[in-house]
């Protein structure tokens, strides 16, 4: 099972090939996208796998759609860092949503079924930069009418698309002028995002990097958004641990391998800010070790009580082809260690 720092980095660098595509034109400089869909039918976009279901979608219009992603493809190049293009990416492994897009050019819109091997949505359009962000002005539908599982909600049947541009974590998001609010709790780990942030496998908001850029570790850093927006960010819960008590073994009836070990501990916050009973807080995504998260019991000013249930093997527990009855990885409890709701 990967870690969920794992299993981001792996989703991160995923979506920069899959819309960059950059790295794998480098070292297959022979492959001409236009002609390899013109003899294979397929999107090639690097590596070992292309795109072959268009869901309907006229076999002109793919390929118009390829030119307009190879040509906006020259353009990030061109740009280099420039706010004048970019690409963006959002979903999960099986279904996604992928934008490249430039002022001169125009933009390229996928709402991809990964599973079934294609883009069930295209939308091509113009393109309006603006001090806060960028507009997209959609011209041509393609597809079905509707994404999968929300990713459609942002190319929905809409004269133009406004887009804010918050950079966060050494990437520059662009977020819906509507949905900036559930950003800011996505960001710092707040609200729905509180519980399940650490193993999300998913990004719900299109994300992209500067064109020269590279992959390096994420660390902790405010979201910095346009002018005129700055109210919306909200700092993410982070405290570290001040104090531990006692351990104490709770047997767990429902199981025959494993108790309960629960440890009360105290961590000092930055700030009490958003920070409410019931809350969860993550271990920082620097730590090795298992995925875990801890409740928030109570706080006074910048104080709050925690506290850890970990699953043990129990005393008895016999070794077997279907368990070990070794305890799971987790990161050492101990004084220092620093928690968020965000996991950064």
């Amino acid at each position: 099972m990967f870690s969920s720092d794992t299993r981001r980095k792996l989703l991160t660098l995923s979506v920069i090939l899959l819309i960059q595509g950059l790295a794998f034109a480098q070292v297959e400089k022979a492959v001409d996208p236009l002609e390899f869909f013109d003899k294979e039918k397929r999107w090639w976009r690097g590596g070992s796998e292309s795109w072959f279901n268009f869901f309907g979608i006229p076999e002109a219009e793919v390929r118009r759609s390829i030119e307009r992603w190879e040509q906006i493809g020259r353009d990030i190049e061109k740009s280099g860092s420039t706010r004048s293009a970019g690409y963006g990416g959002s979903g999960g492994v099986t279904h996604g949503t992928y934008v490249r897009w430039s002022a001169l050019s125009g933009f390229v819109w996928l709402d991809v079924d990964d599973c079934a091997g294609g883009p069930m949505r295209i939308v091509r359009g113009r393109v309006e930069v603006v001090p806060t962000g960028v507009i997209f002005y959609p011209e041509i539908r393609l597809g079905v009418s509707e994404g999968h599982g929300g990713h459609s909600q942002h190319s929905k049947q809409s004269d133009r698309m406004d887009f804010l541009s918050v950079t966060w974590m050494r990437g520059t998001f662009l977020v819906p002028k509507d949905q900036i609010r559930d950003f800011s709790d996505y960001a710092a780990g707040l609200g729905e995002y509180n519980n399940r942030f650490a193993f999300m496998d998913e990004s719900p908001f299109l994300e992209g990097r500067e064109a020269d850029s590279e992959l390096e570790p994420k660390t902790f850093e405010l979201p910095v958004y346009p002018a005129g927006y700055e109210r919306y960010l909200k700092r993410p819960v982070r405290g570290s641990v001040i104090s531990i008590g006692k351990a104490v073994r709770r047997v767990n009836e429902d199981s025959d391998i494993y108790d309960e070990l629960v440890t009360p501990f105290k961590i000092r916050l930055e700030s009490a800010d958003n920070l409410k009973v019931g809350q969860f807080l993550h271990v920082v995504r620097e730590e090795q070790g298992y995925d875990e998260t801890f409740e928030v019991r109570a706080f006074k000013g910048n104080v709050a009580t925690m506290h850890s249930a970990r699953s043990v093997p129990k005393k008895n527990c016999v070794i077997s082809a279907e368990d070990d009855c070794k305890a799971l990885d987790h990161v050492k409890l101990r004084t220092g260690l620093l928690l968020s709701s965000n996991g950064y």
